[in-house]
């Protein structure tokens, strides 16, 4: 007997628990415009599609889908290459990773080109990493012409889910300022693929900064990281330089707690142009001291105070130039500590948000405990057998109750009497069950009395034995 999935106790031991229970997360429909009659090839997938986090994904049969672990399931498709019947038990198995081969995944039922899974347990989130494969066993299904397909599969590949990785400025992004200030954001907190902690001290060595591309020349900086371990802080040391392509990249060495780690990226960004120089202001002009209309004296004053005015010129220049760039030097200090502010209110918010998933991951862990729990009730009450009798004047009506997994069985109900300590039985009836439900029952002229034992068997086995 297969194991089903994720329960010990079979899910799908009973077709009234089938009905009651499950009604069906998943729909596996095979159906394909194509051949309207029955060839002599037999019947098997062409593709697969699944609504995978609300977005359909087509495959060939023999690729695989890719998914990402924590990604919703809708349904899942397929086509097959003609329409079919079902002729077997309608099991579908799965297998991968810790799951063991032959394990039961549900049923399934076939219309036309149609075949409908039915799990046998939600499945609606993917919990698991892994290659998954997905078997349906050979003489399963018939085409028209009653050739019976070869047992066929299909696979589904889980990816862990790592964090999301964004790069201000944005990659190809033009006309950035020379002293802008750049971040690598993450979706949620990191730390190093040793599990250690990402630290000022250290975060510098997992960030990449050159002119042109990776290997251009190094671009110093000064690198930090936000308490939320969230955002990476670049500060260049000095002004970039203008019209100048820089390149901004991480590998894969950070990963979130769960330890599923980012894949090697980068971002690409060309800074404005330069600005024209102002041209510069006229100097005075030459006084001519030659005349012989000057003294001495006088030619000695016109020449200082050329080179006052000169000099007043090259002060005012200078002011206005430590003026601006002392005004660069504050616009950057504010930016980063805005950017600090930011990165740890929106850490704030991201903790109180995990808190809630959290929680409802834990309510919803309760349900389906619940869930499991009258499941398996309802199996060991279905799998149970009952025997009553009713004597009357005319006779005894003997009425059954038994597991549908004697459904087309035949069932034979004898009597034993017990006389000095021996019992004796002789067979009072027989039929074949015939009910889906299990119920059965059976009226006989003879006359039962108390003692004596009513014995239910199947085939050579006692199901149940009542005392009347």
């Amino acid at each position: 007997m297969n194991t089903p999935l994720r329960t010990s106790t079979p899910l799908f031991g009973s077709s009234k628990i089938a009905r009651a229970v499950i009604t069906g997360l998943l729909t596996l429909a095979m159906g394909m415009s194509g051949l309207s009659s029955a060839s002599a090839t037999p019947p098997d997938l062409v593709s697969v599609t699944a609504l995978l986090a609300g977005v359909s994904q087509t495959v060939a049969k023999a690729d695989p889908l890719l998914a990402q672990v924590g990604q919703s399931v809708g349904a899942i498709t397929a086509t097959l290459t003609e329409e079919s019947t079902l002729v077997g038990s309608g099991e579908i198995t799965i297998s991968g990773g810790v799951i063991p081969a032959g394990t039961t995944y549900g049923t399934f039922v076939v219309s036309g080109r149609t075949l409908t899974i039915t799990p046998g347990v939600s499945n609606d989130q993917l919990a698991l990493v892994g290659t998954f494969t997905f078997s349906i066993a050979a003489g399963q299904i018939e085409d028209g012409a009653g050739n019976p397909n070869a047992a066929t599969t299909f696979t589904m590949v889980v990816s862990p889910d790592g964090p999301t990785v964004s790069f201000s400025p944005l990659h190809n992004a033009t006309d950035i300022a020379v002293n802008r200030v750049l971040t690598i954001t993450f979706d949620e907190a990191v730390r190093n693929i040793d599990n250690s902690e990402i630290t000022d001290l250290n975060v510098a060595s997992l960030i990449t900064f050159r002119k042109t591309d990776a290997s251009g020349a190094v671009v110093p900086v000064t690198v930090t990281i936000n308490t939320g371990k969230t955002v990476i802080t670049i500060t260049p040391v000095a002004n970039l330089d203008n019209s100048q392509i820089y390149y901004l990249g991480i590998e894969a060495t950070v990963e979130n707690a769960a330890g599923n780690g980012i894949t090697s990226t980068h971002a690409r960004f060309t800074t404005i142009a330069a600005t024209p120089a102002p041209a510069p202001a006229p100097a005075p002009a030459p006084v001519a001291v030659s005349s012989p209309s000057y003294s001495a004296a006088e030619v000695a004053a016109i020449r200082a105070a050329n080179a006052a005015a000169l000099k007043a010129d090259e002060e005012k220049a200078a002011a206005t130039k430590a003026l601006a760039d002392a005004k660069a030097a504050a616009e950057v200090a504010a930016k980063i500590a805005a950017d600090k502010v930011a990165a740890e209110a929106a850490a704030v918010v991201k903790a109180a948000a995990d808190k809630v998933e959290a929680e409802a991951r834990a309510a919803a862990e309760v349900i389906v405990a619940a869930q499991e729990a009258k499941v398996a009730a309802a199996v060991v009450k279905a799998a149970a057998a009952s025997v009553k009798a009713v004597v009357s004047k005319s006779g005894t009506k003997i009425t059954l109750d038994l597991p549908d997994k004697y459904l087309g069985k035949i069932v034979t109900i004898y009597v034993g009497t017990t006389v000095k300590g021996k019992t004796t039985y002789k067979k009072l009836d027989y039929f074949a069950l015939d009910t889906l439900d299990g119920r059965a029952s059976i009226t006989s002229k003879v006359k039962l009395v108390k003692g004596q034992i009513i014995r239910v068997n199947v085939g050579s086995t006692v199901v149940k034995s009542v005392k009347i």
